[in-house]
């Protein structure tokens, strides 16, 4: 933005900017883990509580990630985390502009799950989208 601008202006539009990128992000998140390692995760969604806000769970198809979105209009949305377990417990990663106190609250509950905590969680996703499936399409 030219610097010349109006400080709210810079402001506003880059508020919008961040807004209009993150939306395009969560349309696309369940479909990705993360941009390195191309991961999708297509499985549920299933609704939690996590720190006092509603989020969907997807499970990844490595079988083992998962991703945490802060449902719309929630007090964290938007909102996201990636799950990983990694060799030294579980990578947790999460970026957003929702309300800081509500992700923050969700980030320390997400961030006391293990290994098996994860793995419950993309169960949970799992039996969702299989449940799901065997549902069918919905007539009107």
């Amino acid at each position: 933005m030219p610097s010349s601008w109006p400080s709210g202006i810079n402001h506003l539009a880059s508020r919008l900017a961040l807004l209009a990128l993150f939306a395009l992000v969560l349309m696309g998140l369940p479909r990705m883990a993360s941009a390195s390692s191309g991961v999708s995760c297509t499985l549920g969604p299933v609704a939690k509580t996590f720190g006092g806000s509603n989020w969907l769970v997807y499970g990844c198809e490595d079988g083992r990630s998962v991703v945490v979105v802060s449902v719309p209009g929630s007090p964290a949305a938007p909102f996201y985390f990636i799950m990983t377990p990694g060799t030294r417990g579980v990578d947790l990663h999460g970026e957003g502009t929702g309300k800081q106190s509500a992700s923050a609250a969700a980030f320390r509950e997400l961030r006391a799950l293990d290994q098996t905590g994860v793995a419950v969680l993309f169960e949970e996703a799992k039996a969702r989208a299989r449940t799901s499936q065997r549902a069918g399409p919905k007539s009107k």
